[in-house]
């Protein structure tokens, strides 16, 4: 049985909740961008640039708090996080300044990364880090249905279109209602990482290689940058093939529904055949569905690509973050390994716009 331990099934329900609101900014994503594009009429690069400025400091909040994530308290860490990440974003929901606008949602992106720490550095204390991350990932694809469905209907029933950098915009104010009845969840962390560590930190001979660490962090770079660089900008190409705002959040509520079907095999699978094979075959099919998905010449060919993209997605992270875990079991790699996931994500955000 997964849950038959009591302390690891708090660790899941921990990582689980933070796993889901530290997600919360990537997967409103698509229409942050698409409100700022249409409001200031700004090109996809420019645009992209100008995403980058959260998830900048969203990235650099884990880089920065790796190194020593293990001796910090890592649910209060997560609670004061959430309450920046809180305060930010209403801020920025009732803010025409875009001084103001920029600093709040640096400040967001700072919060939302603590709670990304957080969860990464809890998800190495379990027993079984791949099935931690998977079940956090399962709980996030439920707010992942959500959000595009708040956001996109909010933006609507405002009648104010896609407006994100003038007051009571939808946008940053539905990510706020999201934040708020999330932040209490972080109590369930535990407090600190598995006390086994201790001799880890101590004993440099079971520290992990510098060429593991820099492997690790790589192929999580590699593969953010893929699957954000499609993400980002999957709301303009549906506008392309003919879909609406609302058509688009639909399809991606049921990819990311079905996403979750990823996360099922990840979390049954567990390490039973180890990290390479699963790694190996779901880096290979990733790669192969974002390939597709930038080819798409229909809505019907772009909606099948998205459920294989997410479902692929949602398989491979755990193995990821797993890989960071199996290597460093005090939480500084998996937390590292987690910040590389944004760093991608940032990266991916004006590399796409150069291309598109």
């Amino acid at each position: 049985m997964i849950f038959a331990d009591p302390r690891e099934s708090r660790i899941y329900l921990g990582v689980a909740c933070a796993e889901a609101l530290a997600h919360a900014p990537l997967n409103s994503l698509p229409f942050e961008v698409g409100a700022i594009r249409d409001a200031l009429h700004l090109s996809a690069s420019t645009t992209g640039m100008l995403a980058t400025l959260e998830l900048g400091a969203y990235a650099i909040t884990n880089i920065i708090v790796s190194p020593f994530i293990h001796r910090l308290p890592i649910r209060r860490f997560a609670l004061v996080g959430g309450s920046v990440a809180l305060l930010a974003t209403f801020l920025t929901g009732f803010t025409d300044n875009i001084v103001v606008f920029g600093i709040a949602r640096a400040l967001a992106g700072a919060g939302f990364g603590c709670i990304l720490g957080a969860a990464s550095a809890a998800g190495a204390a379990a027993l079984v880090p791949e099935r931690a991350y998977s079940v956090g990932m399962g709980v996030s694809i439920i707010f992942g249905i959500m959000i595009p469905q708040i956001l996109a209907h909010l933006m609507h029933f405002m009648n104010i279109g896609p407006i994100a950098l003038l007051p009571h915009s939808g946008v940053f104010l539905g990510i706020a209602c999201i934040t708020a009845p999330l932040i209490p969840t972080m109590l369930f962390l535990p407090e600190r990482t598995a006390n086994p560590i201790e001799r880890q930190i101590v004993d440099p001979a079971m520290r992990p290689s510098r060429h593991a660490v820099v492997a690790a962090i790589a192929v999580m770079i590699f593969f953010s940058v893929a699957v954000f660089s499609m993400y980002t900008f999957i709301e303009r190409e549906g506008n392309a093939l003919g879909m609406d705002t609302v058509q688009v959040a639909n399809m991606l509520s049921v990819a990311v529904g079905l996403g979750i079907m990823g996360t099922v095999a990840s979390t049954w699978l567990g390490c039973r055949v180890g990290l390479t094979i699963p790694l190996v075959a779901g880096l290979a099919v990733q790669g192969i569905s974002c390939l597709v998905t930038a080819m798409c010449t229909s809505s019907s060919q772009l909606w099948l690509v998205s459920i294989i993209n997410m479902a692929t997605w949602y398989f491979v992270f755990p193995y990821i973050m797993g890989l960071g875990a199996a290597l460093d079991r005090s939480g500084r790699l998996p937390t590292a390994v987690g910040a590389a996931y944004v760093v991608g994500s940032s990266v991916a955000a004006p590399l796409a716009g150069f291309f598109v």
